[in-house]
């Protein structure tokens, strides 16, 4: 429990402080333990849906090998954002933009895979935090500044519940992030179609979903399980690389690419 609630402090940190309410998204558990404090902690936010990836204990090594070859340019202004600074801004951009493209030529990064964006990191005078504002593509011409005004605005609205147009804007940084795929990436099957459940079972555990009794929980080995297996109520779903464990109150339903969907009741 202690755990579980170090874990719902990070992830509010990461949607309520910012703006985004977690009931409005599904959960993604990662790592070897992850899927274990999934559900408990989906619904310590009020979350009714969580994904569980097909090998959660090796999704940062995948990462790692499907990931496109990235790097970030900055560039400091710390300037007030108006006409009289639209000037450097372009300049700016320009020079960044210079540089992502020898970068992503030293890379070998193919040209059809290339991609640029730039970001402005903006904030009311005054301000200690600054909000990323997306400007597109940096081959592009820069957003007129009623438009950046705009983007801030609503993004402003989003983090902190408020915005103003009557306060002065700075623009404290650039960043253009430079990205290409230089690997293949790596292929996803599809599970052959299976609604048969029993082949997977290897057994029950009594699992402690409640302070008051243990309830007995049958042990699926996920491997067995084909897209469209639907499992009502608690379960245990074992694998080489992670453990999941899901509570009474759900129905788990396989996905096409092994992926399980838990849908958590109230």
């Amino acid at each position: 429990e202690i755990v579980n609630a170090n874990m719902v402090r990070a992830l509010r940190a990461v949607s309520v402080e910012r703006g985004y309410d977690p009931r409005n998204f599904a959960l993604m558990p990662f790592g070897g333990a992850g899927a274990l404090h999934a559900t408990d902690v989906a619904k310590e936010l009020g979350m009714k849906t969580v994904l569980i990836p097909k090998h959660p204990g090796i999704l940062c090594a995948q990462g790692l090998l499907d990931a496109p070859l990235a790097k970030d340019f900055v560039s400091t202004l710390r300037l007030p954002l108006n006409e009289d600074n639209l000037s450097v801004m372009v300049e700016r951009s320009a020079s960044l933009h210079s540089l992502a493209v020898k970068w992503l030529s030293n890379n070998e990064v193919p040209e059809a895979s290339q991609s640029i964006g730039l970001t402005a990191d903006l904030r009311y005078k005054g301000q200690n935090f600054e909000l990323s504002i997306s400007l597109g593509n940096a081959e592009e011409s820069l957003p007129d500044l009623t438009e950046v005004h705009r983007r801030f605005y609503q993004a402003h609205e989003v983090a902190y519940g408020y915005s103003t147009e009557d306060d002065p804007l700075e623009i404290v940084n650039l960043r253009l992030h430079a990205k290409g795929q230089i690997l293949p990436q790596i292929a996803t099957p599809k599970l052959e179609a299976s609604s048969d459940i029993t082949k997977a079972q290897r057994g029950s555990i009594p699992i402690w979903f409640s302070h008051e009794r243990s309830t007995d929980t049958p042990i699926y080995w996920r491997d067995d399980l084909g897209a469209g297996a639907v499992i009502e109520g608690a379960a245990r779903f074992e694998q080489l690389d992670s453990t999941s464990i899901v509570p009474p109150n759900s129905r788990t339903t396989v996905d096409p690419f092994g992926n399980l969907i838990v849908e958590i009741s109230s």
